[in-house]
């Protein structure tokens, strides 16, 4: 997304008539600034976790650990994004939070 830049405020400025300063600060840095925030949890989200469990279980030492199967597509419907902020609504507002 940072390299594309220039690109996606370009398509903004073409689409919604938006100058590309305005495009950049008011959607693309923020929706960057919050990839990065989630990408930077995605350790402490993969944490196995200790779950509860009866006494005579807890020698045991159960834990449940989150492992990845793959690459996750994720579709906004137009219906829930605003139409003159694209990117910022569907990135922060409807969230990118991890499903697990």
């Amino acid at each position: 997304m940072k390299e594309n830049s220039d690109e996606l405020a370009e398509c903004l400025r073409l689409d919604l008539g938006r100058p590309k300063q305005e495009s950049i600060a008011a959607e693309l840095s923020p929706s960057l600034e919050r990839i990065l925030i989630n990408a930077s949890k995605l350790e402490e989200w993969n944490k196995p976790l200790e779950p509860i469990v009866s006494s005579w279980q807890q020698s045991w030492r159960p834990r449940v650990e989150k492992h990845p199967k793959g690459v996750v597509l994720i579709v906004v419907w137009v219906e829930l994004s605003s139409f003159d902020d694209p990117f910022t609504n569907d990135l922060q507002v409807h969230g990118i939070t991890p499903l697990f």
